[in-house]
């Protein structure tokens, strides 16, 4: 009987049975989940004094069976909303009052009580302003109306043109957009996620399904789809978190990504073979769309080489990447890895990328620095070259081989599948 169980233990059950294999009893598992979550979403809940306005429910939460959207605790730059709102205090005259000059004793600014302490904490916790950006924004707002200040005017009485339009409005007017703003961070939350193939929530992930090999905590393992592999075996393994690149994971979820590359290696070893691990970052997102759930979710494609060829393939690598981009690039076109850290260790976050491991004993990365010309499956081609095949070159006729492919690498990949000590 599932429904005395709350999200959290069923959601651990659905776990436990996926990496135990019994995928009827996940499923099982998994729809009652969804049940759950879908009736807590529908109970009505009343804020309590100890939650911040910006932690209740963006909707009304009235009458019985209205749906109620529940805010995180956390906002879309990883900052805790209670922090925020302790130190958050309008520094300007709100609209509609009277605005006071310096010869009247004051600045336009209602922050002269501020202790020097208190500034500083608010600055670590909100940030400091785009001054430039508030006062193009003022300028722009004012259009034809805008005057300039004349070189013998005083700068320190038009204060108010650099400062945020937000510190301005009315606190009830601020606080109504806020929350309408938080509803809809996390309604565009929820459709990224169900946008995104990679992710295991996703709808969308239902189709890969019968394609995953092998799952821990926090990454999976899976076989290409059949309109997308072009090698046979053609795998990649993905983190569970929406990420965007190798090089912003967390440590643990980089750890158990290693897990599984060591593991690939001494499978595709015991077969006379060598595994390339490659990974292909285009663009990134600001840090807030990502802690929204926007941009790519990184994979790292696995492709199988014959393991007398790996040096060749090393060959292949280096000379595209000597030959892709401008002749003046502003970075190396060629940056060695190798050791655990790889790609993180010498290619900074939040540069689009392209590295290539080779079985783990050393790799090659290239900045991509026109994120618009370069190619999507510019390693796909480099080794499709290599083998002499092309785009056109399918490994699999039909599906049935496909997935009798699928099947004979998931058996054969259990003896050396790290997550068998979980279970």
């Amino acid at each position: 009987d599932y429904s005395s169980m709350n999200a959290n233990e069923l959601s651990s059950l659905a776990m436990k049975a996926m990496l135990a294999g019994n995928m009827d009893e996940y499923h099982r598992l998994n729809a009652a989940l969804k049940l759950k979550q879908t009736s807590d979403h529908l109970k009505p809940k009343a804020p309590t004094p100890e939650q911040p306005s910006g932690a209740r429910a963006g909707a009304s939460a009235g009458g019985a069976g209205q749906r109620v959207e529940v805010i995180e605790e956390v906002d879309s730059a990883g900052r805790m909303r209670t922090m925020v709102s302790s130190v958050a205090q309008s520094s300007a005259l709100a609209k509609g009052k009277k605005r006071l000059t310096h010869e009247e004793g004051k600045s336009y600014y209602a922050d002269d009580a501020v202790s020097l302490e208190q500034l500083l904490r608010r600055e670590k916790v909100e940030g400091v302003q785009d001054y430039d950006a508030n006062y193009a924004g003022y300028i722009v707002r004012k259009g034809k109306r805008f005057k300039e200040l004349h070189e013998d005017e005083d700068e320190s009485y038009a204060l108010g043109r650099y400062e945020s339009r937000e510190k301005v409005a009315d606190p009830r007017k601020k606080a109504h957009k806020e929350r309408q703003r938080l509803v809809r961070d996390k309604q565009r939350l929820q459709k990224k996620s169900a946008d995104c193939s990679f992710c295991m929530e996703s709808d969308k992930f239902a189709g890969r399904l019968d394609c995953l090999i092998s799952q821990s905590f926090k990454v999976y393992l899976c076989f290409q789809s059949f309109s997308q592999a072009s090698f046979d075996p053609h795998l990649f393994i993905a983190p569970i978190p929406h990420v965007g690149s190798v090089t912003n994971l967390d440590e643990d979820v980089y750890d158990e990504l290693r897990n599984y590359q060591k593991c690939l290696v001494r499978y595709f070893d015991a077969r006379n073979q060598a595994p390339i691990f490659i990974e292909t970052v285009r663009f990134f997102v600001s840090p807030e769309k990502a802690m929204m759930g926007g941009g790519p979710h990184t994979i790292v494609e696995v492709v199988a080489v014959p393991a007398d060829r790996l040096q060749e393939a090393k060959t292949y690598f280096s000379k595209a990447f000597g030959e892709s981009g401008s002749e003046w690039s502003q970075n190396k076109k060629i940056v060695p890895t190798s050791g655990k850290t790889g790609v993180r260790g010498r290619i900074p976050k939040n540069f689009p990328y392209v590295h290539v491991d080779f079985s783990l004993t050393e790799g090659l990365g290239h900045v991509i620095e026109d994120t618009e010309e370069f190619p999507r499956n510019f390693a796909r081609d480099v080794l499709l070259g290599m083998l002499e095949m092309t785009s056109m070159d399918k490994p699999f006729v039909d599906k049935k081989s496909f997935y009798a492919a699928v099947k004979a690498f998931k058996e054969g990949f259990q003896p050396f599948d790290w997550t068998a000590a979980l279970k």
